[in-house]
């Protein structure tokens, strides 16, 4: 009767709160406590998320003995971590003659206990830089160990622990915060890496693997949402996967704040880290702290709105794990309670971080947590957040060391801007708020003048007005010049001007080096702030833009050389103020990990675009309507009970969609119920089609909003349409002085065209924070109340169009190919008619081109058209279906055919498409694996299985006038598949890998879009000592390549005789050109995978009358993949000619054997050797017209760097500039494509081969001696 009793007045209580929530719209202070804490009847946190992944807690060994701890356990949580129990200075006794001495007491109360209760436990952790005991690392004399001695020791210690354990223990955090991001190759100094360098990391995995072969490994740090830091862990972890070490996981610890990261920022890291095939995610050490990081605030109790904020956004986390679940299988709180997490005492502050209060009550954040399960039987209270008066911080750690004021002197500033001086600044704006606790200026420098600068002699200046003299502190969290070289001062100036009384100098140390005429510095990425984090107004501020949110030129940020005013415009009269340079006060940088006592400080990089929320394409299609509408007016109604708030989403005028935001305001005195309210946008549709419209998040609900399309009787000023956005009961009412909360609203045409924004009524570019738009027209019960109306627009009184299925059509690419992030997607659009199929937007052609006549064959050393023209491959590679993403990796963040686009537009007329022989053959038996897309973005992609979306591929190719190359990566689907050395393995035969090219082949025979088919990727493998290797010589043996490229050939071309066979070379070569049975590595010439083609020489392939479709394809890389020998100090374009290219493959262009393609080659501009190598090869390839296709498109490519970052959207130009001299071009700078009717790309700018040669531009032939 008890426990029945206290059910009934939980559910009593949590029906009163929710009752207190529907009326005043705000969550309380937090629930009405139960008078029995804890509440056993509140949903189970585990239970809630049964099917998405585990919901694990860490405790320390105390909550074992304590009852209500122990039951709080059991009932919320269903995976355990021993908070410092399992450290190794936890678990070591000490050492004797004979080994290591253990207190396994503690440990194995915690494994028992976990093990009894059917729980899961992680192990945490085997080997750290901190909580291991110095004399670990000592012998017995106290002298550091040699290196093999603490490995061998390291050994022992993973043995023993996890040997202990082994079916215990579900997953081991191996190895624990072992990158430090301000270390060039980005390795922890710590004595485990001072001692072994880096090997001890992978030692550590392969021994615990050794120990127990069926626990999950992981790598665990914190900052992951850090990009610099995160690309340190993807690449070591990818590097280590790739190297066959056990590794199956990263840890992501997650010590947030209520401010920074963003859950962009985390959902960007685990879209990275679970790109690498075999990896998954776990949340190992989640809490929530309410403070910015060097906050001075110091709380006695929770303040409200901070609890209310910590509640959101654990609900937009989780809501966005779930998303994940695929790949994120465990996420465990660092805490069982405030009152027991490490930053209850930390800074000597108050915190409530986790999800029960003291006295075991469920906190806001809890029930933020269970809703976003969508599990709870229990209704659990809406988590709604109490909006802070003042802007809350911005999630930044202090940069240490502060910047002072200095009193410098600096020049008089002058009234009129210099812009004829040899370098100007472009200027992004990424903190639209005039108020707000942090400028966010982003900067490039541009070299225009004729001759390098030495950037250490330029500086810039960014004028502003402090509002309030703190000391201040700037940091650059990224810059392509390298953060570390950018230097900060601040100037005050002796009195306040117009716009200033401050500015921020920025300057560049030697290390930023020399930039070159016609070349920028690349991003550089800034922020200041005060150090109490007060606010600045950057309202009246000298150098604010606010609506230059991309890169242009603002005059206002000056720019000098050795301290002459070479660009920009200074204010008027300002002088630095001749004061004393005052101390700053210290600012205390706060660590977000429990497991170390000092850590380095987070220092989140800004993402300017959230990544997008895959949301559907709205079904049914809402049809144009012919409801009459009154007259409208010609002035504004804004005296009417409501008013509408509107902020533009889309700033681009060009656009396939546009998206006003909205808010409705009861400016009245009396409820007013939504269902009789409606709102008009008005704009120009640009070519008439089917349209659809989807809230994708309203606070009202997105499925109580509606729309309605309406056509006017004929064009005027600003608009031929208007949506109409109406309300279902759902809504509900709108009281006196509320407003309804955000309703995002986005619309597009059924073909994906763009629309004009730019002469649409209702637009407003600028406004991209809410504010009264009167072209935004409100009505209550059809009745105008707000707003204006274009001037004679009346609907059109016309039949209701039943939408017809969109042709093919593309869309010309959006500037913007990332839409914004939407928070829920329920979209309900309630206009119904003839549902339209989900589009499958390709371009409308321009060029009609049936005939197929693109093929391309072979003339001596040059690849020529159908009418035996030279032509020049230029491409590029993108990968992704050979890894398991089964279809292009970024696809789940950027637009699948905008992406094509825009390659082609840059000028790459060639994509090679590394594929798995596995997806291939999958294909070919009916099964589909599913592609990896973001639907939001893709949405004509939603409902295509991987086939049909590689047959979209395909056809958007076409449109683009972009040719495609197979590569038949690997014969499996892994990203590391291409690291086996042959065409078959213990699975496939060499009959299966020439059955998957043959069946694709027979797919695409009719289609001149793929040209060229790479049979096999890089064989490879040592003769003298590995067990499988690929040879080339006469024979029929199993691992020959010469003679399986052959087969493989001659079955494509009897089933498709236009391709272009393309063959790669080997990895080691007999000097004697026979013998393949030695173990001597001096008795074979060696370069790389993929890289030799000696063998030609004496075994050429032979496809008899299929000759004429041979291209030999070398891969070669720099020193920052492999320092090979003819990278050695003082090396040239001629000496690596001599030394690598012409011996192994350039004699076959030389001679006239063959065309040459390079099928990959690329890296990062370092600055160094590697980009040395770059310029080599790349100018070498210009000078011989090699046909090429770099490495690579993708940004998630470790080894190399991408062309794009990882939004897969915005392009790394200092790359591309680099590139784009070794693409085909005309004496106009023109791009060409390989189709004979269609221009390369969509932009209108490029060519074909026709157009050309109509031109008399001159044939692109290699080099023959």
């Amino acid at each position: 009767m008890k426990k029945k009793l206290v059910k009934i007045v939980a559910r009593l209580t949590l029906i009163i709160f929710i009752a207190s929530i529907c009326l005043f719209g705000t969550m309380s202070y937090y629930p009405i406590e139960t008078k029995a804490a804890p509440d056993w009847s509140i949903p189970s946190l585990y239970e809630s998320y049964k099917n998405d992944f585990r919901i694990g807690v860490a405790i320390p060994a105390k909550c074992l003995s304590n009852d209500t701890d122990r039951r709080m356990v059991l009932k919320h949580f269903n995976s355990l971590t021993a908070e410092n129990e399992m450290k190794p200075e936890s678990l070591l006794a000490g050492q004797t003659s004979t080994g290591l001495n253990y207190r396994f007491s503690t440990a194995d109360a915690f494994v028992d206990f976990a093990n009894t209760n059917n729980i899961g436990i992680r192990g945490h952790t085997l080997v750290w830089h901190s909580q291991t005991p110095d004399w670990f690392f000592k012998d017995s004399s106290g002298q550091r160990l040699t290196k093999d001695a603490l490995l061998a020791r390291l050994k022992q210690y993973i043995y023993d622990v996890v040997g202990r354990y082994k079916g215990k223990v579900y997953a081991w955090d191996v190895v624990n915060e072992a990158i430090d991001e301000n270390q060039s190759d980005g390795y922890r100094r710590s004595t485990w890496y001072e001692i072994c360098g880096p090997e001890y990391i992978e030692k550590a995995f392969i021994w615990a693997h050794e120990a127990d072969p069926n626990a999950k490994l992981f790598y665990n740090d914190y900052n992951t949402e850090i990009s610099k830091k995160r690309d340190f862990i993807y690449n070591m972890v990818k590097n280590l996967k790739s190297k066959g070490i056990p590794i199956h996981g990263i840890g992501m610890q997650c010590h947030i704040n209520v401010n920074w990261p963003s859950v962009s920022e985390i959902e960007n890291s685990i879209k990275l880290f679970s790109s690498i095939p075999g990896i998954e995610i776990h949340i190992t050490e989640l809490d929530m702290s309410l403070y910015n990081y060097g906050s001075s605030e110091n709380y006695s109790t929770p303040p409200q709105d901070l609890l209310q904020k910590q509640a959101q956004k654990y609900k937009e986390l989780f809501t966005m794990l779930k998303k994940y679940k695929d790949v994120v299988k465990s996420v465990t709180f660092w805490g069982l309670k405030d009152d027991y997490s490490w930053l209850r005492s930390f800074n000597g502050k108050n915190d409530w971080p986790l999800l029960f209060f003291e006295d075991y009550s469920a906190k806001p954040a809890y029930w933020a947590v269970i809703e976003a399960s969508g599990a709870s039987t229990t209704p659990a209270p809406t988590t709604t957040i109490t909006p802070t008066p003042t802007p809350t911080p911005t999630a930044t750690p202090t940069p240490t060391p502060t910047p002072t004021v200095t009193v410098a002197p600096t020049p008089t500033p002058s009234s009129s801007p210099a812009t004829g001086g040899q370098i100007k600044v472009l200027y992004k704006n990424m903190e639209t708020n005039a108020t707000t606790n942090t400028i966010r200026p982003w900067l490039k420098v541009v070299n225009s003048g004729s001759s390098a600068i030495d950037l250490s002699r330029v500086t810039i200046r960014y004028w502003y007005t402090v509002d309030g003299d703190k000391t201040q502190s700037a940091v650059s969290d990224w810059a392509q010049i390298g953060a570390s070289n950018v230097t900060f001062k601040f100037v005050k100036l002796s009195s306040s001007v117009s716009g200033a009384d401050y500015y921020l100098e920025i300057g560049f140390k030697s290390g930023a080096g020399q930039l070159q005429p016609g070349k920028d510095t690349g991003e550089i990425q800034i922020r200041f702030n005060k150090s109490d984090w007060s606010n600045y107004n950057q309202g009246n501020d000298w150098s604010w833009a606010q609506s230059m949110t991309s890169y242009g030129e603002n005059v206002k940020v000056t720019a000098y050389i050795d301290g002459v005013l070479v660009w920009g415009q200074e204010p008027s009269g300002a002088t630095p103020a001749p004061t004393v340079t005052p101390k700053p006060t210290a600012t205390p940088t706060v660590t977000p990990t429990p497991t170390v006592t000092t850590t380095p400080t987070p220092t989140p990089t800004p993402t300017p675009t959230p990544t997008p929320t895959a949301t559907p394409t709205p079904t049914p299609t809402p049809t144009v309507t012919v409801a009459p509408t009154p007259t409208p007016s010609s002035s504004p109604a804004t005296g009417g009970q409501i008013k509408v708030l509107y902020k533009n989403m889309e700033t681009n005028a060009t656009t396939n969609t546009i998206r006003p935001w909205l808010k409705v305001v009861n400016s009245g005195s009396s409820a007013i119920d939504l269902s009789r309210v409606t709102i008009r946008y008005w704009y120009t549709v640009d070519g008439d089609k089917t349209q659809s419209a989807v809230s994708d998040w309203a606070q009202i609900g997105a499925s109580n909003v509606t729309f309605k399309f309406v056509k006017l009787s004929g064009s005027v000023s600003g608009a031929d349409y208007y949506l109409e956005i109406g309300f279902k009961s759902g809504a509900g009412q709108l009281q006196p002085g509320k407003d309804t909360g955000e309703i995002q609203i986005r619309f597009n045409k059924s073909d994906w065209s763009n629309y004009n924004q730019g002469n649409d009524w209702s637009w407003a570019q600028s406004m991209t924070s809410y504010g009264e738009n009167v072209k935004v027209t409100a009505y209550i019960d059809g009745v105008l109340v707000w707003g204006q109306e274009p001037s004679g627009a009346t609907p059109a009184p016309v039949a209701t169009p039943t939408p017809t299925p969109a042709p093919t059509a593309t869309p010309t690419p959006t500037a913007t190919a990332t839409p914004t992030a939407a928070p829920t997607i329920t979209p309900t659009p309630t206009i119904t008619a003839t549902p339209t199929p989900t589009p499958a937007p390709t371009s409308t052609p321009a060029y009609s081109d049936d005939t197929n006549d693109d093929w391309l064959y072979v003339s001596g050393n040059k690849i020529v058209d159908k009418d035996g023209r030279p032509v020049w491959l230029t491409g590029v590679n993108w990968f992704g279906y050979n890894t398991g993403t089964n279809v292009f990796d970024g696809v789940w963040s950027c637009n699948l055919k905008s992406t094509l686009a825009e390659i082609a537009n840059r000028g790459f007329n060639l994509l090679r498409v590394p594929i798995s022989a596995e997806l291939i053959l999958n294909w070919s038996q009916g099964i589909y694996p599913k592609p990896n897309i973001n639907y939001y973005v893709n949405p004509e992609l939603e409902g295509k299985n991987s086939l049909e979306v590689f047959d979209i591929v395909v056809q958007t190719c076409k449109e683009v006038g972009l040719k495609i190359m197979l590569d038949i990566h690997s014969i499996k689907t892994d990203a590391m598949g291409h690291i086996y050395p042959v065409w078959y393995d213990d699975k496939y035969t060499p009959e299966d890998f020439y059955k998957a090219c043959e069946w694709i082949t027979n797919r695409y025979k009719n289609d001149d879009t793929i040209i060229a088919f790479d049979l096999k990727n890089e064989p490879h493998g040592k003769p003298w000592q590995d067990a499988t290797f690929a040879k080339w010589d006469d024979s029929t043996d199993i691992n020959n390549w010469k003679y399986a490229a052959e087969t493989c050939a001659k079955g494509i071309l009897n089933i498709n005789p236009n391709l272009l066979i393309v063959i790669e070379g080997i990895e080691a070569y007999p000097k004697d050109d026979v013998t393949w049975t030695s173990k001597s590595s001096s008795d074979y010439y060696s370069t790389w995978w993929g890289g030799n083609l000696r063998g030609v020489r004496k075994y050429p392939i032979n496809l008899g009358k299929y000759q004429n479709k041979v291209v030999y394809s070398p891969h070669d890389y720099g020193p920052s993949v492999y320092q090979q020998p003819w990278f050695y100090p003082g090396f040239t374009k001629e000496t690596l000619l001599q030394d690598c290219w012409r011996p192994n493959w350039v004699y076959i262009m030389e001679e006239n054997i063959a065309p040459l393609l390079i099928g990959e080659w690329g890296g990062y501009l370092d600055g160094g050797d590697n980009e040395k190598w770059m310029k080599c090869l790349r100018d070498y390839i210009i000078e011989n017209h090699i046909h090429h296709t770099f490495w690579c498109f993708n940004a998630n490519s470790g080894d190399t760097g991408g062309l794009v970052e990882y939004d897969f959207t915005t392009w790394d130009e200092s790359k591309y500039t680099f590139l784009k001299p070794a693409l085909w071009q005309d004496s106009q700078g023109r791009f060409v494509g390989l189709d004979h009717k269609r221009p390369l790309g969509t932009n209108g700018k490029n060519i074909n081969v026709t157009i050309y040669y109509n031109n008399n531009e001159p044939a692109p032939v290699p080099v023959t001696k």
